[in-house]
């Protein structure tokens, strides 16, 4: 078996402390404690037992880190009303084409090793010693070595500089109610074919209505389906979106007062109604061990 030492040492790689973690678009130092990483690859050590490589440490990240990673995740997702949920899936390549861009460039600007040999020894030199370190921010409009998303709207002459988007290039055909309603059962047919019945049951139950600015007005009955819309906005607006060639389309909801919210949509509700008027479904039900949630 071969042995780590067996390695040309212009191509052998010591063992990595990751010492950073990143949340809410922030690389941060991480103090606590760390878990030693080891390859499935065994080599022999100085001694020559055989061993699992080791291949550095990584953050032990706590409780407390980790709830603060999801929260992030939370607001930024923001119920499919956030940035990223209702951009465009061109915008989003372009964004991940540029976070790779700098991740590359970030890399190439860190301390590297360089590798002489004199007088039978090996000396390790670091280029860029005293260079500060660099960080990693996502979504943020400031100018240094970060990272951001918003970098991917970026002109090639500005890339060190950071932009809002050209509103200019986002397509803004116009269009007429009519049309809206012709894709609107379009959408309908798709979420469908999703496997999303609830979904495209709330869309149908009452009509959309167009208004000022491309904004489409959708009444419900109940916030549960207010609930249901926000989670699948962004699916929503994608697809009229492409469908109409306008951008600047959005969605409002608008729950109905006074209407009966006793409606059943879910299949769950369905059965509860069918229920009321057959209460000897429930017996059929438990003997054939059905659930009416599917």
């Amino acid at each position: 078996m071969s042995s780590i030492f067996d390695i040309p040492s212009e191509f052998k790689i010591g063992p990595y402390k990751c010492d950073k973690y990143l949340i809410n678009g922030d690389l941060r130092k991480w103090e606590g404690k760390t878990s030693d990483v080891f390859s499935s690859i065994s080599t022999k050590n100085k001694e020559g037992k055989i061993s699992p490589t080791f291949l550095g440490s990584v953050p032990d990240i706590d409780s407390n880190v980790a709830l603060e990673a999801a929260e992030a995740a939370h607001n930024a997702y923001d119920r499919g009303k956030g940035v990223w949920p209702t951009m465009k899936v061109s915008q989003r390549i372009k964004c991940m084409e540029v976070f790779v861009e700098k991740i590359n460039q970030n890399q190439q600007e860190t301390p590297k090793t360089v590798i002489e040999q004199k007088d039978s020894k090996v000396e390790i030199a670091e280029e860029l010693k005293n260079k500060p370190k660099s960080r990693i921010v996502l979504g943020r409009s400031k100018k240094s070595s970060m990272i951001s998303i918003n970098s991917s709207f970026k002109s090639e002459k500005e890339k060190t500089e950071e932009k809002e988007v050209d509103i200019s290039s986002l397509r803004s055909n116009d269009f007429t109610e009519t049309q809206l309603l012709k894709f609107w059962k379009e959408l309908i047919v798709f979420v469908k074919e999703q496997g999303k019945s609830n979904l495209g049951i709330t869309l149908v139950v009452h009509p959309v209505k167009l208004l000022a600015n491309y904004l489409v007005e959708l009444p419900l009955s109940n916030t549960a389906q207010q609930e249901m819309i926000a989670e699948e906005k962004y699916m929503i607006l994608e697809f009229l979106r492409n469908k109409l060639e306008n951008d600047k389309l959005e969605i409002t909801t608008k729950i109905i007062k006074g209407e009966n919210n006793n409606i059943p949509y879910t299949n769950k509700d369905k059965f509860k109604k069918m229920l009321e008027e057959n209460p000897h479904l429930e017996t059929l039900r438990i003997k054939l061990g059905l659930d009416p949630d599917y």
